[in-house]
């Protein structure tokens, strides 16, 4: 397994109206980075785990588990929406979907 795909995981943030700029603005939150293993999860496995295929899953493998609460995560500049997330002694899986 190579760990090599960057992923940003973050917490806490919001958009809020600026009234001045006219703009929604993305303010506060917390970001850890962490290296991964990021593969697809494949039809067969789509279509057990969600009912249907073609929704852009991911598996992400960490070799250290993140121990902080985090809301998505980024991979490249794509944002994802955890569906699970399992913790083994010193590994973590966590299973994503990419966000509407």
């Amino acid at each position: 397994m190579r760990f090599e795909a960057r992923v940003k995981f973050v917490s806490g943030r919001e958009k809020r109206y600026n009234r001045k700029t006219g703009n929604y603005e993305t303010t506060g939150g917390r970001v850890d980075y962490r290296m991964a293993d990021v593969t697809d999860v494949g039809l067969e496995r789509e279509q057990l785990l969600y009912g249907t295929v073609g929704i852009d899953a991911i598996t992400v493998r960490l070799k250290s588990p993140v121990t902080a609460d985090f809301d998505f995560l980024e991979i490249a500049g794509e944002r994802y929406d955890p569906k699970s997330v399992k913790t083994y002694r010193n590994r973590q899986t966590i299973e994503a979907v990419k966000a509407q």
